[in-house]
């Protein structure tokens, strides 16, 4: 889990740190052995067609016989959805250091049980051939790490002294103009503390922000290239916040909306809902939270109580629930009304379309200003369709995910299919 997220810090991390431009890591989402070979080669585009395919064949021949990589440092996402794929990643790049962010249960549907898929992506780690970091608090790693003959670091995922990495005085300053921002000290390491301001909230990204300084500064002494280091040790980290991965909007009235449309599992689900109610606390203690939420998918067997056991969590802060597919109208709204849930506020949508026209008409006519919380799967259900109708500044739209020519057609598709249905 927090892949993407996590190899993403580090494009902008190790770039601000270091004087020279040493590292390279894809900017797009590439965990495949395709996107794997695309990164490596610095393939930008690639498609499922004949022609991409030759290019990239072409490419790599060629960067082997007669170029080198522009890049010193490369930052790899190994990506598993099937017994075997974690092996064939590893023929094509075993990496020097490793790093396991987060177990969930998504994508299980191809394993025999839960430990079957851990299994398959603690090779990752058993392969790498200098250091791992694993977190500090995942008993489930530290059984498998006897295996693994490189050193281990641990990483913490909050404000605790009984990992290797950590970060402290974690604050949230929040303005009624402005975006709440985060500021949190790095202290492991280094001679002195550095003082991070970073504009991106939620207290993972200090986790992985922490964690990519230290490595910045293993990788220092490895190759002997300099850390960029002002007087004071205050690093700013200021860049555009992810596409559907807790990226937060303006809407009319002073509303939120916080979009987390990427893609949703357990582990995930359970961090934005922490995510919003620690938001209102903090900074919109008078704002109503409103839950849109789509289908968890590739849970196999734990489809009904993965969905039925948010239906508690999202019971005690939601002030109202749209719920989007299969899964959510069956499990989750079951669920709500044994809880006693006021029935009157849970709305049974039947596409992301029709969820965001029926929230923009609700919006202006609501007694406090929102907090809109959006969560869900990747495909089948398309539920980023549901902000842009909701959308202040339409230039908010290229922050928005999947809104390529391609996945526009796939959208058209599916969407009048749903109108006939």
């Amino acid at each position: 889990m927090w892949k993407t997220t996590c190899r993403t810090v580090v494009s902008w991390v190790l770039k601000d740190m270091f004087v020279w431009d040493v590292v390279h890591t894809p900017q797009h989402n590439r965990n495949t052995e395709i996107g794997m070979v695309c990164s490596i080669f610095q393939q930008s585009s690639y498609s499922w067609t004949i022609r991409d395919a030759l290019m990239l064949v072409f490419r790599v021949v060629y960067a082997c016989l007669f170029t080198r990589p522009s890049y010193w440092v490369l930052v790899l996402e190994y990506g598993i959805d099937a017994p075997g794929d974690m092996d064939i990643l590893l023929d094509i790049a075993v990496p020097h250091m490793a790093l396991f962010t987060w177990f969930d249960i998504v994508h299980s549907e191809q394993f025999s049980s839960v430990d079957h898929l851990l299994q398959e992506k603690m090779k990752l780690l058993q392969c790498a051939q200098e250091i791992v970091f694993v977190p500090v608090k995942s008993d489930y790693v530290h059984v498998y790490l006897q295996d693994v003959s490189s050193d281990v670091l641990t990483f913490a995922f909050d404000e605790v002294g009984i990992a290797d990495i950590w970060f402290s005085w974690y604050e949230v300053v929040c303005s009624k103009d402005i975006f709440p921002t985060s500021v949190y000290t790095v202290t492991q390491g280094v001679d002195d503390a550095w003082i991070v301001h970073s504009n991106l909230f939620g207290k993972e990204y200090a986790t992985y922000v922490s964690l990519w300084i230290e490595i910045a500064m293993i990788i220092e002494n490895r190759l002997w290239y300099s850390l960029q280091k002002t007087s004071d040790e205050v690093y700013t980290h200021n860049h555009e916040q992810f596409p559907g991965r807790g990226t937060l909007f303006r809407w009319i009235c002073w509303s939120i909306l916080l979009d987390a449309t990427y893609n949703a599992s357990p582990k995930s689900m359970q961090h934005i809902i922490e995510k919003a109610v620690q938001l209102r606390t903090l900074c919109y203690s008078d704002y109503d939270i409103i839950y849109c939420l789509g289908d968890m998918h590739e849970l196999w067997d734990m489809t009904s109580q993965a969905h039925r056991w948010f239906a508690a969590r999202i019971s005690q802060s939601a002030d109202e629930v749209y719920l989007v597919g299969n899964a959510m109208h069956t499990h989750m709204y079951d669920e709500l009304i044994k809880l006693w849930y006021n029935e009157q506020h849970i709305h049974l949508m039947k596409n992301a379309q029709d969820c965001g026209v029926e929230i923009k008409n609700i919006l202006p006519g609501r007694e406090h200003c929102s907090l809109v919380v959006m969560k869900w799967s990747q495909d089948w259900i398309f539920m980023e369709e549901a902000l842009v109708p909701l959308l202040k500044n339409k230039w908010d739209l290229k922050n928005v995910c999947r809104q390529s020519k391609s996945w526009s057609i796939k959208k058209e598709k599916y969407f009048a299919q749903s109108a006939k249905d």
